[in-house]
């Protein structure tokens, strides 16, 4: 009988070597939160269901794909049914970490890596390996129902970060949802570029965004320190929502600040003791994506 040639025998060595993620890390994070494969510390985490969310994601620039082409980044889409993400300050040892759950044969993605000089396997901190190119500055790891994509380590000790109170409210039914501890800077600076004189408080930022016929709405929680401080708020929301016209039909690719005032402020705030919920109109997939990117701009 014929023996196996070198060359089957390098590919089957490869496919058994290449493989990460162990699976006592991925069991351990079966039982958590979904968002405990993140590190803590995060200036923004995003949930996503994945198929319902795809019109957005097919327009949101997402990190980690910048070397990948619109097929490429369709195929690992295809194959992931949700994902988490989360986005770190300048001064962390990484600047988005991201883990999604899905169907990830390996074996044609271990062949790249195995085979590629720019990609050498790295351990991380829990033990457990992952593929690094300096080239790209990029960081996976992939197991068969799992995927793991980062610029520096993609594995946290687990728990990693936990959603806070109420989150599992907006999470629920959203094809995207997510929150910031510390949303002051980034909003400020975002109504700021649309010349609306309203200044949003320190504090917490829970939202969604939900499918509506073949559209989206977004609903946004605000926190304050106080009861008071809410009150005051939403009277400087409502005055201001006097001197903003209503939202008007627009191109879907445009970023015109009357349009988005307009639908971001298209109710009136509704105040819940020490939080302010915001209900925006009717927005495009298109809109959705331009929002995020823009908003991600003011989260760096």
């Amino acid at each position: 009988m014929q023996t196996a040639g070198p060359f089957v025998i390098s590919i089957l060595l490869a496919f058994t070597s290449c493989a990460t993620g162990s699976k006592g890390y991925n069991a351990a994070l079966d039982t958590q939160d979904a968002f405990a494969a993140l590190a803590p510390g995060g200036a923004v985490y995003l949930y996503m269901d994945v198929p319902k969310a795809r019109p957005i994601l097919n327009s949101i620039s997402l990190p980690g794909t910048g070397g990948m082409d619109s097929k490429q980044v369709a195929r690992v889409f295809d194959r992931t049914v949700s994902a988490v993400a989360a986005y770190y300050p300048k001064t962390a040892p990484r600047r988005f970490l991201a883990a999604a759950r899905g169907s990830y044969p390996n074996f044609q993605a271990a062949m790249s890596f195995a085979f590629s000089p720019s990609w050498k396997k790295q351990r991380s901190q829990i033990g457990d390996s992952y593929w690094y190119s300096a080239k790209e500055r990029l960081s996976v790891s992939l197991s068969p129902n799992r995927a793991f994509v980062s610029d520096g380590d993609p594995f946290v000790p687990v728990p990693g970060a936990a959603a806070p109170e109420g989150f599992a409210s907006f999470q629920q039914e959203a094809v995207m949802a997510g929150w910031l501890d510390d949303a002051a800077a980034p909003i400020n600076q975002f109504l700021a570029s649309m010349e609306l004189p309203i200044e949003i408080p320190g504090g917490q930022v829970l939202f969604g965004v939900y499918q509506s016929s073949d559209r989206y709405e977004a609903r946004i929680r605000l926190e304050t320190s106080s009861a008071s401080q809410a009150r005051g708020l939403a009277a400087i929301i409502g005055m201001a929502r006097l001197f903003i016209p209503p939202p008007y039909p627009g191109k879907a690719d445009s970023l015109d600040p009357i349009r988005l005032a307009g639908l971001l402020f298209a109710n009136p705030p509704d105040q819940e003791g020490i939080y302010l919920n915001l209900h925006t109109g009717v927005l495009s997939e298109k809109e959705i994506s331009l929002l995020f990117n823009m908003f991600s701009i003011y989260s760096n």
